[in-house]
């Protein structure tokens, strides 16, 4: 028996979940090359209806906006520490958050389903949260949750959907949910199947850190900065300062900078200006991405065949540069998840956040040394980053299995 159709559900709420989405897609491609696989966006659905261009339902749509951003710009309060004290209110606090907006996602689940027709598809797999707390309620043998990010307990609270087949990261996101589920909660399944990198980068990763490593070898630097769908103004301002304290740096040691704009006409604006007050023309290249599917693709081409030094916010990309073992500046977090992969990032290789180091920017670039040896711990880390492959396996094992 094979599925007619899968769904992969996500909430734009950044580039990432996107990302991964379309990393399982390629890989469910490969392995059931005649099933139909649709990424849904339950707000991209929601914003095409009539009744969302009310004032009220904007309204409130606006205000849900406003108070994630204002909940997921405070992460200063988030970073690990050793106050158990404060670690105890962290984790407490976020639960009782959580279980505000698991209470409003139950209210929401039944019309929510309606409206992105979930009940067509063989198979859900989720990679987002919240889009997995609308379907609370959903047969349980016709959906999988991920957790596609590495998250403490606190964070993992979130993530995990009781009762249901959820897939994680690592063997420590694993044993967070676990900490977190009753006994009956156990018997249902929790299993490791590694970061959904993109299978084409995952590919070539071997190839790409030989690039890497050879490039620095030889003095060479091309940097990537990266900004996502969501492009906060506080990574819009970093990006742009960036540019401006290398700007004599990169005509003096000829490096390229390749930066992607997100679809963000503001930021485009800005990046113009600058680059033509430096006179920098022959050393930016500008990529404006107009849709999800390009900033992925261009990124990730950017990845494989350009770029050596990544800048962006701690986001999935970490686990690109894990991958590839690319040396990654981190912009601040936006989330206690991002934090948790700052953390992952800087115990792995000692990458640093942008406000760190942006001082004495110029000596971190220009010491090929030190790169070398982050590009080289970031790649020998033995991160599992299989996820894509593991989960279209699973897929395919399991309607083997039903279907005897």
């Amino acid at each position: 028996m094979v599925p007619k159709k899968i769904g992969i559900l996500y909430l734009f709420t950044g580039i990432g979940h996107y990302r991964e989405s379309y990393s399982i897609r390629s890989a469910l491609k490969k392995y059931l090359p005649s099933v139909e696989v649709d990424l849904i966006s339950p707000i991209s659905i929601l914003k095409k209806r009539s009744s969302f261009r009310s004032k009220i339902a904007h309204g409130i749509y606006q205000l849900v906006v406003n108070v994630t951003l204002f909940f997921n710009r405070s992460p200063k309060g988030f970073i690990a520490t050793d106050n158990r004290l404060k670690d105890l209110v962290i984790e407490k606090s976020f639960k009782f958050i959580f279980s505000v907006v698991r209470y409003v996602e139950g209210l929401a689940s039944k019309r929510f389903m309606e409206i992105c027709e979930v009940g067509k598809y063989d198979l859900i797999i989720s990679t987002h949260p919240i889009a997995s707390g609308l379907l609370f309620g959903f047969p349980k043998h016709k959906y999988w949750n991920i957790c596609p990010d590495e998250v403490s307990i606190a964070t993992a609270e979130f993530y995990r959907i009781p009762n249901y087949t959820n897939l994680v990261n690592s063997d420590s996101v694993r044993n967070q949910i676990l900490k977190l589920s009753s006994v009956r909660e156990r018997l249902s399944e929790t299993l490791v199947v590694g970061h959904p990198l993109d299978p084409l980068i995952l590919s070539k990763k071997e190839k790409i850190f030989k690039r890497i490593q050879s490039e620095f070898s030889l003095g060479k630097v091309e940097i990537g900065l990266f900004i996502g769908g969501f492009g906060p103004k506080f990574q819009k301002k970093s990006i742009i300062d960036v540019i401006q304290k290398l700007a004599d740096f990169v005509k003096e040691s000829n490096i390229i900078i390749h930066v992607i704009t997100g679809n963000h006409l503001d930021f485009e604006r800005r990046l113009d200006d600058v680059i033509e007050q430096y006179k920098l023309s022959k050393y930016i290249k500008v990529y404006r991405t107009r849709s999800k599917r390009e900033l992925v693709e261009v990124g990730h081409r950017l990845i494989e065949k350009h770029i050596n030094v990544m800048f962006s916010r701690p986001s999935e990309l970490v686990f690109y540069s894990m991958g590839v073992g690319m040396p990654h500046i981190m912009f601040d977090p936006l989330g206690p998840q991002e934090v948790d992969m700052y953390n992952l990032l800087n115990t792995t290789a000692g990458c640093p956040f942008y406000r760190e180091i942006k001082s004495d920017l110029c000596e971190v670039i220009s010491d090929k040394t030190e790169l070398l040896k982050m590009s080289r711990k970031l790649y020998e880390s033995g991160y599992n980053l299989n996820g894509s492959e593991n989960v279209a396996k699973l897929v395919k094992s399991y309607y083997e299995d039903i279907s005897k």
